[in-house]
């Protein structure tokens, strides 16, 4: 939430960093005792005003499928459609697949051909 490279790679960078913080704090309401995540969440609350506005909100969301969007400067604009699944009976365990559109799949495709070829 902190590195300016990031930031300026992923469009709508504040809202999606609400959504992550909401699940952050859907998951940190599975282990409300965990010291870890207390240190963590110590540390945004240092580090990162955005986290310091949007925590006291207690806003929690779980998604399981979104679209994501992110920039590469050598080949552009990636799209991403995702699943999470996570199994009921475990949900320390989870597990997501990313699966690209057809453009940046080409795209993606074709930067591995020419490193391929070096």
């Amino acid at each position: 939430m902190t590195d300016a490279k990031l930031k300026s790679n992923i469009k709508d960078w504040e809202a999606k960093a609400q959504i992550i913080i909401a699940r952050f704090r859907a998951d940190y309401a599975h282990f409300p005792n965990d010291t870890r995540f207390k240190e963590l969440i110590e540390e945004f609350m240092q580090i990162s005003q955005l986290f310091r506005e949007i925590w006291p909100l207690h806003d929690v969301q779980v998604v399981t499928d979104c679209h994501k969007r992110m920039y590469d400067p050598r080949i552009g604009e990636m799209e991403f459609e995702y699943v999470t699944l996570q199994p009921p009976t475990d949900p320390d365990l989870k597990i997501m697949i990313y699966t690209a559109s057809t453009d940046t799949a080409a795209r993606l495709q074709s930067l591995m051909s020419t490193r391929e070829h070096r």
